[in-house]
């Protein structure tokens, strides 16, 4: 058997798109929405790539590959299809396999388990989620009579080799994806946000239909099935702590798709196999359906609706659960009821959108009029337990990496929250002691570990004084000013 096939078989059993095996690397498989996940713990020699490769490589590409040219074919495994690349270099042949977008016929002569010929797949659903878990992209979006385009590693790729999408194509879309009641919704003119079960792929799809100007447009986001765990996100353990906490507010932020959600389920995961807890959870649309485990969950897709949330959030309090989880918060009066929450025994996670942990703050304070904001203060100085920022960044050999910041509730913070002095909290922050980590020096570390180039997280930085700050502190020789790549805010 082809030494592939063994770690195909650990992909497939953990619901893995993509294997990739680099020289000098750790092998890791891609998971449905970008995340990534080891799967062991030696590095790749170079030798034992090209004996890989040499394995299941067909006759007719030999030559090209021992060429140094880049080489494509399709592989046969366990009844699934992968498109498999080799690239060869000085210190080994570097190898994907990806899941296939194409149906395979066997080859003369060929076996069940092996290279394959192509043959073509008349487009659909089924095209553009087998292309997408190929690509290792995570989101679709599909507007009338514009081609397709996808978003992989936080960038825009069009697929203009398939045209144009038909309305008739997309309103067919839109009928074979939509429960019954979205879909009266959006007929009825609102747009709506669902997440559904694929019947046939190991994975879970978050789905927005939207109206726009040229009529109906769809947005697609692949999610694993299962929950990923915290290796794979690349949590920090201070972050995993938090799932321990009795009471208290955590506030998990970042821009959209920035890996908040999935932050959120990993740690709902872990409480719900080591406690008995009554949780509870609101959320705009249920990505991840919580694991088999000890006490009571109850997952709640409610919409983005301010006014909807809200009493949702009211009457989930008055079930008075342990946790209370809002996936999320749009904004509105609910929060003060999470603070009060919070304050009074009850543990509240809340992921909202800012680029910060301080903007998240400002955006707290920012919903309450001046004359509230003392109370405000008082009650984040008291109730909150941490802020964690979410920061994707591409990675320097592809997929995405986690800038992870974190700022804990000290006696210095809250003294600080509690007079109102938002701004002197980033002086707090740094050092990384009692576990606070900037977002410029999680950034500082992804680069320092060759994980990020120095200007990918530099275009990402949400203060960028700061990030050439900690880049100086760190010894990094790194200044885009002085060689004219500097970006425009």
């Amino acid at each position: 058997m082809p030494k592939i096939d063994k770690m195909l078989t650990l992909l497939l059993q953990k619901e893995g798109q993509t294997l990739r095996l680099d020289p000098g690397e750790l092998p890791a498989m891609d998971l449905p929405g970008g995340h990534r996940q080891n799967l062991g713990v030696q590095e790749s020699l170079g030798t034992v790539l090209d004996g890989i490769a040499k394995e299941i490589l067909p006759k007719d590409l030999e030559t090209p590959y021992l060429r140094g040219e880049k080489v494509q074919f399709h592989y046969a495994f366990e009844g699934v299809t992968f498109t498999v690349v080799f690239v060869k270099s000085p210190f080994g042949t570097r190898i994907v396999a990806a899941r296939g977008v194409a149906k395979a016929a066997p080859r003369e002569g060929g076996s069940p388990s092996g290279p394959l010929a192509v043959v073509a797949e008349s487009r659909g659903l089924e095209t553009f989620l087998g292309r997408l878990l190929s690509s290792g992209s995570s989101d679709l979006f599909l507007n009338p009579e514009e081609a397709p385009i996808a978003q992989a590693q936080g960038r825009f790729v069009p697929w203009q080799d398939l045209g144009a999408t038909p309305l008739p194509e997309i309103e067919s879309l839109i009928r074979e994806l939509a429960p019954k009641k979205a879909l009266e919704t959006f007929l009825g003119g609102e747009d709506v946000e669902f997440a559904v079960d694929h019947p046939k792929r190991q994975c879970r799809l978050r789905v927005n239909l939207l109206h726009g100007s040229a009529g109906p447009a769809l947005a697609l986001r692949l999610l694993p099935r299962g929950v990923p765990d915290a290796q794979s996100l690349g949590l920090r353990e201070e972050v995993c702590r938090l799932a321990s906490l009795n009471r208290g507010l955590v506030l998990l932020t970042g821009p959209m798709a920035s890996g908040r959600s999935s932050t959120l389920a990993c740690l709902l995961a872990w409480v719900r196999t080591q406690r008995e807890a009554f949780m509870i959870t609101l959320e705009d649309a249920i990505e991840y359906a919580l694991p088999e485990g000890r006490g009571l969950v109850r997952q709640r897709e409610i919409g983005r609706d301010g006014e909807r949330q809200a009493r949702a959030i009211r009457t989930a309090l008055k079930q008075r659960p342990e946790l209370l989880a809002v996936d999320e918060w749009a904004g509105g009066p609910g929060l003060e009821a999470l603070l009060e929450a919070a304050c009074e025994g009850r543990l509240v996670l809340v992921v909202l959108r800012a680029p910060c942990a301080l903007d998240a703050l400002r955006r707290i304070e920012g919903s309450f009029i001046p004359e509230r904001r003392p109370w405000v203060h008082a009650l984040l100085a008291e109730g909150l337990k941490a802020v964690v920022g979410h920061a994707l960044i591409p990675r320097a050999g592809g997929g995405l990496a986690l800038a992870q910041e974190t700022l804990f509730n000290t006696p210095a913070v809250a003294e600080l929250l509690r007079s109102g002095s938002l701004d002197k909290i980033p002086n707090v922050q740094k050092g990384a002691r009692y576990g606070q980590h900037s977002q410029a020096d999680a950034l500082v570390e992804l680069v320092q570990n060759h994980r990020v180039e120095a200007m990918e997280a530099y275009r990402r930085a949400g203060d960028r004084e700061a990030f050439m700050g900690a880049c100086r502190k760190a010894g990094l020789d790194f200044d885009p000013r002085a060689d004219g790549r500097i970006t425009e805010d």
